[in-house]
């Protein structure tokens, strides 16, 4: 399926551990960003494509200060410093973090 198909595609290029953690978060929250855009209602494709970075991620030792660090600075925070600034930001539903 298209899911299975990005998914693998993500795992490949963002997984490894070459890449920087702040890396694989901005590429995470990007990929939030558009598969809402592009499934709105289920989020289904969401939960397919996202689960191995989302797990991965969990296993690395600096992913809470990477998250910290990108939501509280404001020089250098990136994608979530500036979600965290918008007004208009939707949330993340919380039946979509479980799992």
């Amino acid at each position: 399926s298209l899911a299975q198909e990005w998914k693998k595609a993500l795992t490949s290029r963002v997984l490894h551990p070459g890449a920087q953690t702040h890396q694989i978060i901005d590429v995470y929250v990007t990929a939030i960003k558009v598969l809402r855009e592009m499934d709105p209602n289920s989020g289904e494709l969401l939960q397919v494509v996202t689960r191995p970075v989302r797990e991965y991620l969990r296993g690395r030792k600096d992913t809470v200060r990477c998250i910290v660090t990108s939501l509280t600075d404001e020089e250098n925070g990136g994608d979530l410093y500036e979600e965290l600034k918008r007004q208009d930001a939707k949330p993340l539903e919380e039946a979509q973090l479980d799992e």
